[in-house]
């Protein structure tokens, strides 16, 4: 069976808990989120919740 290339879609079912990332201050970080949603198929946007102080 041959790989089929799907390019960028929005497969996130059942919810998992997802791993965010970004630069502070220069350096990466990550945290994990536990309520992500689609935000829209086209183009691939997801949506995340949170805290202030997280």
């Amino acid at each position: 069976m041959n790989k089929i290339k799907l390019g960028p879609k929005t497969f996130l079912y059942p919810l998992p808990t997802v791993l965010v990332g970004s630069h502070v201050n220069g350096k990466p970080t990550f945290m994990t989120a536990a309520w992500v949603t689609i935000a829209d198929p086209k183009p691939p946007t997801l949506a995340i919740s949170l805290m202030k102080i997280r």
